[in-house]
């Protein structure tokens, strides 16, 4: 028998030599021990990828969490303000739909147990079902003792499968109807006698089962499908789903609506962690760690909690009702901070509005949602950089990016095209004068240029200021200009 041996390919200078892809389990196991000792660190990973399995799925969940918790560094400590099974949750119940690495391995082997079940056309497949001499009663027979590790593997996903694995009904000559998984509306989705000694009369709930099964009109044959899906389509991401289950009871919230929301993803983040009570404001922080300063760093008079620093603030009103909307923040009611997804996702609008409905919660969640981001950003730069506040320029920017928002969601043919605004020449004998001011950090930047009826440049002027609000330093600018222009005797000026 070793003469069987003698011929094929080595993966290293003492390994055994394999002759064909399913040789691994027929050799002796001395020899399997000569190889594993013969490849070394690096190549005894071939060998032995089931022991570690588990070890490198925890290392990949640590990676994970490492990096949704604390994306900056790869090593040391680090806050999680959930636990990892929270955010493995799907988000239809308030998790982040992470995938645990030894679930999602389960369900890719799930796959592969699918694939044998349904008689996937595939050279491996077939090879598969044709050594283990896959019947029509497998799904429901007992695990070989005596099978490779990866088959076992396979094997133990039979039970999943048997959850959503159901016929099809064609000509209904592949199906044993005692046995067989047939009709999607009983248990098991198998028909019971309703009598044990009478195998041909089925009970009361079995036969009105039966009746809604339709008979396709020309014969095909029966088809196993995925009852799971609504298309009957396997997927890995069906079966995460049906063995993660209904992990938490229904709290009314409407954790969908939140991310199907035509908003940005990082505001849809922002907004959860908001709902979630992970935020870490200074009390949230002083809970975790036992103590420190809970003082909020915007008004400086009550402690920061969610619920303060987002709509009880003074400086948090001010830019809630400082922009186009004038909302009142101190007005919004809500038990607890799920309610607010509630807020933002199935607003309370009035009445005889002219507006669309859809359009206008749209343009509500957008309001919110960057009116939250906004709040949000400015406390951080209060806390860590010493950001001055003013409200001026804080309420400049959230209009402004409101409505950059608004006009990336509106189709491309029903924003209006503008023509470019192209410089005109001024008549001759007339100097033209144009002035510009950008605003970056706590400075303000002018420039101003004159030039003649031919478009030359005469002269050109720039300077620094401190102003922090965009009109007022348009407005300098303005003035600035003119006593340019009267410093340098311009008399015919064209601003």
């Amino acid at each position: 028998m070793l003469g069987l041996y003698t011929v094929g390919i080595r993966i290293c200078r003492r390994s055994p030599p394999f002759n064909e892809v399913t040789m691994a389990d027929t050799l002796p196991s001395n020899q399997i021990i000569t190889a594993d000792q013969g490849v070394g660190t690096i190549g005894r990973s071939v060998f032995t990828p089931l022991i570690s399995l588990p070890a490198i799925c925890d290392k990949l969940d640590a990676i994970t969490r490492r990096f949704w918790w604390n994306p900056k560094k790869d090593q040391g400590r680090f806050l999680a303000w959930k636990s990892w099974d929270h955010l493995c949750n799907s988000k239809r119940d308030g998790g982040l739909g992470f995938r645990k690495a030894k679930m999602f391995n389960a369900a890719l082997i799930a796959k592969l147990t699918w694939m044998v079940a349904s008689k996937r056309l595939s050279p491996c497949i077939v090879a598969l079902r044709n050594k283990y001499k896959v019947t029509a009663d497998w799904l429901r027979e007992e695990p070989l003792k005596y099978a490779s590790k990866t088959w076992k593997a396979i094997e133990r996903m039979k039970i999943l499968i048997n959850n959503g694995a159901c016929f099809l009904v064609g000509d209904g000559e592949s199906i044993d109807v005692w046995k067989e998984p047939w009709v999607p509306w009983l248990h098991n989705f198998t028909p019971k006698p309703k009598y044990p000694s009478m195998i041909l009369i089925p009970t009361q709930e079995s036969a009105e089962a039966i009746s809604k099964i339709k008979i396709p009109a020309t014969p095909i044959d029966d088809k196993l499908i995925w009852i799971l899906d609504p298309k009957g389509k396997f997927s890995v991401k069906s079966v995460i789903r049906s063995a993660q289950g209904q992990v938490s009871a229904h709290d009314g919230v409407n954790w969908n609506g939140l991310w199907k929301l035509r908003i940005h993803e990082r505001y849809k983040v922002l907004i959860w962690r908001i709902a979630t009570g992970i935020l870490p404001t200074k009390v949230n922080l002083a809970l975790k760690l036992g103590s420190g300063d809970t003082l909020c760093p915007l008004c400086s008079e009550y402690d920061e909690s969610i619920e303060h620093i987002f709509f009880h603030c003074a400086i948090s009103r001010a830019i809630w009702f400082g922009n186009s909307w004038a909302v009142y923040s101190n007005h919004l009611t809500f038990s607890s901070c799920k309610d607010i997804i509630n807020i933002i996702c199935d607003p309370s609008l009035p009445s005889g509005m002219s507006m669309d409905g859809k359009m206008l919660k749209e343009q509500t969640a957008i309001q919110f949602a960057i009116t939250l981001d906004v709040i949000w950003n400015l406390r951080n730069q209060v806390i860590h950089n010493d950001h001055k506040i003013n409200l001026m320029a804080t309420i400049k920017l959230l209009e402004s990016r409101i409505m950059e928002h608004v006009l990336s969601l509106k189709e491309p043919g029903s924003l209006e095209v503008r023509g470019c605004v192209v410089w005109e020449a001024p008549p001759i004998g007339v100097i033209k004068i144009n002035v510009d001011a950008a605003i970056y950090l706590d400075k303000s930047f002018m420039a101003t240029v004159a030039r003649d009826y031919k478009g030359e440049l005469i002269k050109a002027w720039a300077k620094t200021t401190v102003y922090k609000d965009p009109t007022i330093a348009e407005a300098d600018a303005i003035c600035w200009a003119l006593e340019l222009a009267k410093t340098e005797k311009f008399e015919n000026d064209q601003y």
